[in-house]
């Protein structure tokens, strides 16, 4: 399925392909949302502690799977 979308966008020179459908609202309105949830992340001190916690372990190595 995701194949034979992304096949007839590039024939159809579609500017974005959306797939499945129903994702397609989400991503006309993510400029609208990401920003909210941005500043909420900002003000959210356990969310900026994860985010820091990740970061830290950036040179470790990591499974690519489960």
């Amino acid at each position: 399925m995701a194949g034979e979308a992304i096949a007839r966008g590039i024939e159809r020179r579609s500017p974005r392909i959306v797939r499945p459908r129903r994702w397609t609202l989400l991503s006309i309105l993510r400029g609208a949302i990401n920003p909210i949830g941005d500043r909420q992340m900002e003000r959210d001190t356990k969310t900026q502690q994860a985010v820091l916690d990740l970061d830290a372990r950036a040179g470790e190595d990591q499974p690519t799977t489960a």
